[in-house]
């Protein structure tokens, strides 16, 4: 959690310290995390050198990962601007796309346990969000 929140103090010129600032520098930072997670898990995948089966479970992971960015960079705009209404669903939909993909990590076996942390770290990264942006939610 402290190198989240760092990461997130860091990831953009904090012009105050509004919980709105906040929440959106947080959003920035998990869209950001799916972004590298999906990055990482492409990169597996051209490298060639994995099964058929790996290849089509960890396509669809990366396009959950991307689903959950632009739900992340979405919610970040929507914050910045002050507009409150549709962020608890944009956390819904970037949560369930996390979800997804790490549920297709596990039915094919042999996947790197460092996988398995990059899409952890991007779902606790995305829960942290939400719960720095949950006051603005009320």
């Amino acid at each position: 959690m402290h190198d989240f929140c760092l990461q997130s103090m860091h990831s953009s010129s904090l012009p105050d310290h509004k919980i709105s600032t906040l929440a959106g520098a947080a959003a920035e930072t998990a869209a950001l995390s799916c972004d590298d997670t999906a990055g990482s898990i492409q990169v597996m995948l051209n490298e060639g050198l994995i099964s058929r089966r790996h290849r089509i479970m960890w396509s669809g992971s990366v396009g959950d990962l991307r689903r959950a960015q632009r739900a992340l960079t979405t919610v970040e705009g929507q914050v910045r601007r002050c507009m409150f209404a549709h962020i608890r669903q944009e956390y819904v939909e970037a949560s369930v796309a996390i979800r997804h993909c790490s549920d297709k990590l596990v039915p094919v076996g042999g996947t790197p346990v460092r996988l398995h942390h990059f899409v952890a770290n991007s779902r606790d990264c995305t829960v942290l969000a939400f719960r720095m942006a949950a006051s603005l939610m009320a």
